[in-house]
């Protein structure tokens, strides 16, 4: 659902469908040494350039709360996933993940103009 989120966030045509990967990582030394539990990834298709977000999924509020954490987005408790306030609360995390996606390929653009 944060995948289909952060392209229609994008606004991504049908052919960019694939430019956009959702992963997880627990389990793995992602998980365990930087408490990184998913990552999405964008690759633009004009620059090649792809734009990684991590995602820290906890049901601990007060680690939830703080903004210490390695990944870029930490998800706390959603509502659950048959109400819509989940459906909302996905979209809204989505478009924040597009927002930085944004900002990180804008930002490249800056450094090689």
């Amino acid at each position: 659902e944060l995948r289909l989120g952060v392209i229609n966030a994008l606004g991504l045509p049908e052919r960019e469908l694939d430019n956009v990967k959702f992963f997880t990582a627990i389990g793995t030394p992602l998980d365990y040494k930087m408490g990184v539990d998913a990552f999405l990834e964008y690759e633009d298709p004009q620059t090649g350039k792809t734009v990684r977000v991590t995602i820290d999924i906890t049901l601990n509020e007060e680690k939830a709360a703080k903004q210490n954490s390695q990944a870029d987005f930490v998800i706390g408790n959603l509502p659950a996933p048959e109400s819509e306030d989940y459906m909302e609360k996905v979209g809204d995390i989505s478009h924040e993940m597009a927002v930085k996606i944004q900002q990180e390929l804008a930002q490249d653009d800056r450094k090689s103009a």
